[in-house]
């Protein structure tokens, strides 16, 4: 009987010693310290964020059909930088208008969504409209927050320097070509918002747009 138990307990000793050799060489093994629970398990918020910033950052968005067929029209340049920008983006993103007809202007001016009817949403002397809308997604929902299209503005940015193109942004209408910010899309927004203020006008926020500049 004693025989018996002594080869049990040895077996348990044996299995248990793997145990930790493999948790030492284990690369979550790295995580335990501050960032384990009282228990010893892993999976702090610190190493849930840490993963979820690492998801983040091999994540890719596409453009869906319905936004490839919304730049049917559009100038190719400004084609490519939208192509680009999806593949640039943190925040996912379609296209909702490339080309408008002049009565379909002029309902979004009555309107107050669009203030001139020289929009560059209209078909140029070149042949094609020289601008466009996008929208903005978290998953399956629509975002209209302003901070995510500054986000969508930065890689707007990026993808005009790769293609060579001046583009305007419709949030920052005074700081010019996106190439040329200083600092981020979002301060060029505040400081157009804050030259507006200071003649006493409304500034007019217009996130969603992009368009080239001639």
């Amino acid at each position: 009987m004693r025989a018996c138990l002594r080869s049990w307990f040895s077996r348990q000793f044996f299995n248990l010693a793997n145990c930790r050799r493999f948790w030492h060489n284990s690369p979550t093994s790295r995580h335990v310290g501050n960032d384990a629970g009282v228990d010893g398990n892993v999976g702090s918020r610190r190493t849930q964020v840490i993963r979820e910033d690492e998801r983040r950052s091999k994540m890719s968005f596409k453009l869906s059909q319905r936004s490839l067929g919304k730049l049917d029209g559009v100038h190719p340049k400004l084609q490519e930088v939208v192509k680009l920008a999806i593949g640039y983006t943190n925040v996912d993103f379609g296209v909702t208008y490339g080309v408008r007809d002049p009565e379909e202007q002029a309902r979004l001016v009555a309107s107050g969504r669009s203030q001139t009817m020289k929009s560059k949403h209209l078909v140029q002397e070149d042949g094609f409209c020289h601008a466009v809308d996008v929208v903005a997604y978290d998953g399956s929902d629509v975002v209209w927050e302003i901070n995510v299209y500054d986000d969508i503005c930065d890689a707007f940015r990026k993808a005009a320097i790769e293609v060579g193109i001046s583009i305007k942004w419709g949030a920052a209408w005074s700081e010019g070509d996106i190439r040329s910010y200083e600092g981020t899309a979002e301060e060029a927004m505040n400081t157009y918002i804050d030259l507006r203020r200071s003649q006493g006008r409304r500034p007019f926020i217009d996130g969603p747009h992009f368009e080239i500049i001639a």
